[in-house]
């Protein structure tokens, strides 16, 4: 996994803007919020962890500030498409091998799942249920023809 500083290079390299200048213009809370998203589901920082790290490095941002962005994280990328193009080139088009790629979707997942009401978790239990039964019967043919 990459350190913090690095993913911070990455993005100040992908988008040509220094993400920690003290500004409001768009491209630069967009690209600091592909920061705070990869901080919170990548490195799994609290919200607090998030102001921190950011504070450390010069740039004032309080946890309520972090929750708002990641509220709004969503509606950025969707309405913003250079801030699709920086998110593909740092975030989903990496060198990541498979291993560390299930790793990142069993957090992100973990992370959601204290939110879900108990109908949305006998929804998603039936969901896991049907998959993973749909895996072992695939994994058993495949052992089969192997023989």
């Amino acid at each position: 996994m990459k350190d913090l500083d690095k993913v911070i290079s990455d993005i100040n390299e992908v988008t040509k803007l220094d993400i920690l200048t003290n500004t409001r213009k768009t491209d630069y809370v967009e690209a600091r919020a592909i920061l705070i998203y990869i901080m919170r589901n990548e490195f799994l920082y609290t919200v607090h962890q998030i102001a921190s790290e950011l504070t450390k490095r010069g740039f004032k941002y309080t946890h309520s500030s972090v929750v708002l962005t990641l509220q709004k994280f969503d509606m950025y990328l969707a309405t913003s498409p250079i801030m699709r193009v920086w998110y593909n080139k740092l975030y989903i088009v990496d060198e990541r091998s498979n291993e560390q790629e299930k790793e990142t979707k069993i957090r992100y997942i973990k992370n959601k799942i204290p939110h879900f009401s108990l109908e949305e978790l006998e929804k998603l239990n039936d969901v896991v249920r049907e998959i993973y039964e749909e895996s072992i019967i695939r994994n058993t043919e495949v052992e089969y023809e192997l023989c």
